[in-house]
């Protein structure tokens, strides 16, 4: 432009011209029919997928290759699976259940950005080929070219291979599956605006009410503490069937009927019952599995609480109907001469007394299972750290 200036007899200088290009936003002339590798990644986003191979040691001492594919414009992982023996037919299967999926999903995909690994086989290509997808390799020792890929695989180390103790080839895959619904479903992504690729922003939440629960969240402590503590007071009082046969029996003039023992037991179980149900309904992390199972929960806790209460009251009445204490033949049943009305109170006690004990042993069985549900529900990354 400088030289057809000079040509007409106008004079300027080239600093000037530069100036002038750039305010209007003209590249210099080799640089406008060139693509840049960071130009072709923001152009094709929405349909570049990436692979790569991930090796890692279990504890059996055995080396394990996991495939996994990373989408650029929405983050979403997808891992293809992991094995011993990363022979040609596996990965081509690997592939195909690829496409299939990418298919299924709705996602046009265009290029498939790999390196030149040689455990990538030459028969991978024409399978992509035949779907439409191009296969771009990376240049030699160039990781920063498949950077998405590379910062997932930074980020599978740090947060699960390095800090997990995996046993197997069926513990990987089962650890791996987590992950991959951790990532794609829960764990924030600065390029995504802090959301997840599965999951859409949520409204921004102005209630001053909604804030205050939102506050609430590391009371994982407290939940299991106080399921601890049900568990604790629950087996005390299933174990304590000598009370009952003490009771059945009669002795000591029926004071062996209920026992301070059981109140405590049950109280304790109700105390920490109460505990829980402030520190799960104030999280509000519960999805529609851990509600049910901790609703069941409810139930047996409450069951057991009634029919404690239920005891102590049939107790007081056999106590009053027989204040000599309880006339038992040989085989430990009431005498034929005993009232009407103590043999119904003593019958109704007897039934009060088993399924206070049966409410307990549904605590103690729905326990382990809700502790873990609730675990998984408020943060399913957090699950991993059971296995360190």
């Amino acid at each position: 432009m400088h030289g057809e200036l000079t040509t007409l007899g106008i004079k300027i200088a080239p600093s000037t011209i530069w100036e002038i290009l750039k305010q209007e936003g003209v590249d210099p002339s080799p640089a406008r029919a060139s693509t840049t590798w960071a130009d072709f990644l923001c152009s094709q986003a929405d349909a570049l997928p990436a692979c790569d191979f991930i090796e890692t040691v279990i504890l059996n001492g055995q080396r394990q290759y996991i495939l996994a594919v990373s989408e650029h414009a929405t983050r979403r992982v997808r891992v293809l699976g992991t094995t011993a023996q990363p022979t040609a037919t596996r990965v081509i299967q690997a592939i195909r259940n690829l496409v299939m999926d990418l298919e299924d999903a709705g996602c046009r995909a265009r290029y498939l950005i790999r390196d030149r690994d040689g455990k990538f086989p030459a028969l991978m290509e024409e399978i992509l080929a035949d779907s439409g997808i191009h296969t771009v390799l990376t240049g030699i020792c160039i990781p920063r070219m498949d950077s998405v890929m590379e910062r997932w695989v930074q980020s599978c180390r740090r947060e699960l291979l390095d800090c997990c103790l995996l046993w197997n080839e069926r513990h990987l895959r089962h650890a791996l599956r987590e992950y991959e619904e951790f990532y794609n479903q829960h764990r924030p992504h600065q390029a995504l605006d802090q959301v997840a690729p599965l999951r859409a922003s949520p409204d921004p939440t102005t209630d001053p009410a909604t804030v205050a629960d939102l506050n609430v969240h590391r009371r994982l402590l407290t939940t299991s503490a106080a399921s601890i503590h049900q568990l604790g007071a629950a087996a005390a009082l299933v174990g304590g069937r000598e009370g009952l046969r003490a009771s059945e029996a009669g002795h000591a003039g029926g004071r062996g009927l209920w026992s301070r023992y059981d109140v405590a037991a049950n109280t304790m179980l109700a105390g920490g019952w109460l505990i829980e149900q402030h520190t799960l309904r104030t999280q509000r992390h519960l999805d529609q599995a851990t509600d049910d199972a901790v609703r069941l929960k409810d139930l047996a806790v409450i069951g057991s609480a009634l029919t404690n209460i239920a005891t102590v009251a049939a107790g007081q009445l056999v106590k009053h109907e027989f204040p000599q204490g309880l006339p038992l033949d040989a085989e430990g049943n009431l005498a034929s001469g005993a009232s009407r009305r103590g043999k119904r109170y003593y019958r109704w006690f007897t039934v009060m007394k088993r399924l206070n004990r049966a409410f307990a042993a549904g605590a103690i069985g729905l326990t382990p299972s809700v502790n873990f549900k609730v675990l998984r529900s408020y943060r399913p990354g957090a699950i991993f750290r059971l296995f360190t």
